[in-house]
C-alpha cells in the first residue's frame, strides 16, 4: 500500500521545477551554439509547455514572456524556411496562447494583435495545403477568439464579422476528429454569436 501512495505521488509531481531547469539549460545551450537550429526549436517548445502550464495555473505574467520567447525563436525560423508546415503551425499556437494570455492580463489591443497574426498563419498554412481539417478547425476557433475580443472592445459588427466567418467554416468540416471536437467548436461560435446584442 505505502509503495502504491509512493506511485501515485510520482505521477502527480510538479512539473515546474523540471521546466525552469530545462528552461534554463536550454538558453545556456543556445547561448553556446546559436545557429543550431534543432536546440533553438527545443527550447521554443519548452517555452510554449512550461508558458502553458503557468498559464493554466492562472499565473499569465509569469507566462508571457515565455511565449514571446518562443514567438521570437520561431519567427525567426519561419523567416528562414518560410514553408516550414510545423514551425508555422507551432508559432500560430503559441500566438493563440499569448492572445489568451494578454486577454486574461486586461491587455485586449495586445491580444487582438496576436489573434491576428495568429490568423495570418493559419491563411499561410491553408494557402499550401487547403482543406486540412486542422488548419481549418484552428482558424475557426481562432475567429471566434477574435471575436469575442471585438466584442470587447464595442466592434460589434467586427465580432459578428467574425463568428459568421467561423460558422461558415465549422459547418463543412467533418462532424467529429481524433484531435479537435468540431461539434464543441460549432457550439462555441453558436453561443459567441448569440451573446451579441441585437
Amino acid at each position: 500500500m505505502q509503495q502504491l501512495s509512493r506511485k501515485e505521488k510520482g505521477s502527480q509531481a510538479d512539473p515546474l521545477p523540471f521546466l525552469q531547469r530545462a528552461y534554463r539549460l536550454g538558453n545556456e545551450l543556445v547561448t553556446e551554439d546559436p545557429a543550431n537550429v534543432l536546440i533553438q526549436h527545443d527550447l521554443a517548445r519548452v517555452c510554449q509547455l512550461y508558458g502553458s502550464i503557468l498559464q493554466a495555473a492562472g499565473k499569465d505574467a509569469e507566462a508571457l514572456p515565455l511565449f514571446e520567447r518562443g514567438i521570437e525563436i520561431l519567427s525567426l525560423q519561419l523567416k528562414n524556411a518560410p514553408d516550414d508546415a510545423n514551425t508555422a503551425f507551432d508559432l500560430a499556437i503559441v500566438r493563440v496562447w499569448t492572445s489568451d494570455c494578454r486577454r486574461d492580463l486586461h491587455d485586449l489591443s495586445g491580444a487582438l494583435q496576436e489573434s491576428k497574426q495568429a490568423a495570418k498563419l493559419w491563411d499561410h498554412l491553408l494557402a499550401a495545403r487547403p482543406g486540412t481539417f486542422r488548419y481549418l478547425h484552428q482558424k475557426a476557433d481562432n475567429l471566434n477568439t477574435m471575436g469575442n475580443l471585438l466584442a470587447l472592445r464595442g466592434d460589434i459588427p467586427g465580432a459578428r464579422a467574425c463568428f459568421r466567418e467561423g460558422l461558415a467554416i465549422a459547418e463543412k468540416l467533418p462532424a467529429q476528429d481524433a484531435s479537435f471536437s468540431t461539434a464543441v467548436l460549432f457550439k462555441e461560435l453558436r453561443e459567441s454569436e448569440k451573446k451579441l446584442p441585437q
